[in-house]
């Protein structure tokens, strides 16, 4: 009898035929029968497609559900903006929006839109310490408020973005995923180039020693004082911050001066080009003692000599696959489930002794160990300031602080089915897989979302009911402001 496509195993058919067509092929198969139709609602399959077709970052959410619906109506997303706008960091200036609070803040208390984006196709966003960024469809970043703030008033390029503003990265760079530190922002290109930036007309390219020439970057996550960077083997790196700049001394005749103490000197600045055009770059071009360098396998043989470790022993053969980045940290997921906690602030003290530098969060890890691949994990983790979630499939999203000691106790979040968490200082969202937008914690200038009405905050989630006719799918909370995309329902 011949083989025809619906007499094949289903695990076939998933893995090796229905996986490699594209959206409409998927669309027109489901229309010849029952289980056509069946199998090509598989939500691993959208996923696929979202990540693929529309430059999705893989770490922006522990979404289980909805693929379909959000590849299907990702060309119409939408941007809201709330919380302080005393200088203009939400991408409007309109006298008339906002509370002033004391003479240096405005609170914007309820989400609005910002238009400016509408047609742009935005996929994920993202809050630094000022400002925020986005990635639109095309993989094109889109910045705007302060980068990086009060502290860097004189890095060029940092000046006040008063509306959204492209990152002038070459015009062939397409970035698949970004993350903002405090003042600087850091982003992994489909060609696996990575590039950060403190301000929008001068990114930074990075070049790392040659022995890690064969083991590609799958992720960059952004700490405040310096940037990290997985690799497709499970090496977490340190980078240091890219370099200021500011306008060139007089006596520099080079029209891209040198790098002296942390700051690049331009003769000229570049800020009348088209941002159409490619605008120059930096190269930093890394040494072994420029950065540092994080394995499970270092910090095993390490752990064999520091007899204070609070950790357990590395499970065998294990690595790492996510991280996510705080202030003086970075949290990292395992293969077999476990979240450490690595310092990373001091590069010295971290390359010295990678133990003394590393926490197990014991009650985070599986208490089993479990299979986590980047393609499907079973666990995941977000990050920011000093607060951090873990996430599991059949479990609450679990709440920490990175000040935490090893053996803490996790809070757990009371809200179900949670596929995000953000936070800001003092304020935090949580993202669940159906489309609704909670929030909780201090005021922070309107940042919560909810009006005026609660300016000494929210000691436990609440529902964010300004979307309820909206399909949240993205949310960006940093500093004292807040930012999410939705989609039509």
């Amino acid at each position: 009898m011949a083989t025809t496509l619906d007499t094949l195993p289903v695990d076939v058919l998933l893995d090796n035929i229905l996986g490699y067509l594209d959206a409409e092929s998927l669309i027109q198969l489901s229309y010849t029968n029952r289980m056509f139709s069946s199998l090509c609602q598989d939500e691993y399959l959208w996923r696929h497609l979202v990540l693929e077709d529309y430059s999705l970052p893989r770490d922006a959410s522990f979404r289980q559900m909805g693929w379909k619906s959000l590849y299907s109506k990702l060309d119409h997303s939408k941007v809201y903006v709330w919380g302080e706008n005393s200088d203009g960091r939400l991408g409007f200036e309109a006298p008339n929006l906002g509370r002033r609070r004391f003479f240096n803040s405005v609170s914007v208390s309820t989400p609005h839109q910002l238009s400016t984006l509408n047609s742009k196709k935005i996929v994920d966003i993202n809050a630094g310490g000022w400002s925020f960024h986005a990635l639109d469809k095309g993989g094109q970043v889109w910045a705007w408020g302060k980068i990086g703030g009060q502290q860097m008033w004189s890095t060029f390029g940092s000046e006040k973005l008063r509306e959204p503003t492209r990152v002038a990265l070459p015009a062939a760079t397409r970035v698949i995923s970004v993350s903002c530190g405090r003042g600087h922002a850091v982003a992994l290109a489909r060609d696996g180039t990575v590039w950060q930036w403190n301000n929008v007309r001068l990114a930074e390219k990075v070049h790392l020693p040659q022995a890690y020439a064969s083991d590609p970057i799958v992720q960059v996550s952004a700490n405040w004082g310096a940037s990290s960077l997985l690799t497709k083997s499970g090496l977490l790196l340190v980078i240091p911050l890219p370099d200021r700049v500011v306008p060139n001394r007089a006596d520099e005749d080079e029209e891209q001066g040198p790098t002296s103490g942390g700051v690049r000197y331009l003769k000229s600045f570049p800020g009348q080009r088209s941002l159409s055009q490619d605008n120059t770059y930096t190269d930093l071009h890394l040494q072994e003692s420029d950065m540092s360098m994080v394995s499970l396998d270092r910090i095993e043989h390490d752990r064999l000599l520091v007899s204070t470790a609070n950790y357990n022993p590395v499970a065998k053969e294990d690595v790492l696959i996510q991280i996510a980045g705080t202030e003086h940290c970075t949290l990292a997921l395992s293969r077999a489930g476990r979240v450490y906690r690595f310092t990373v602030q001091d590069f010295e003290a971290l390359r010295a002794s990678p133990a003394n530098s590393t926490i197990e969060y014991i009650h985070y890890s599986a208490k089993e160990q479990e299979t986590n691949v980047r393609a499907a994990p079973n666990r995941f983790i977000t990050a920011n300031f000093h607060q951090f979630a873990v996430y599991t499939r059949d479990g609450p999203a679990l709440v920490g602080n990175d000040t935490d000691p090893f053996d803490q106790r996790p809070d757990n979040l009371p809200v179900p089915d949670v596929c995000k968490v953000s936070f800001g200082d003092y304020h935090c969202g949580a993202l669940t897989n159906d489309g609704k937008l909670f929030t909780w914690g201090g005021f922070s200038a309107g940042a919560l979302g909810h009006g005026e009405l609660y300016e000494d905050g929210l000691a436990t989630p609440m529902l964010l009911d300004f979307f309820n006719d909206q399909y949240v799918f993205a949310i960006g909370f940093g500093g004292w402001h807040s930012a999410v995309l939705t989609i039509p329902k």
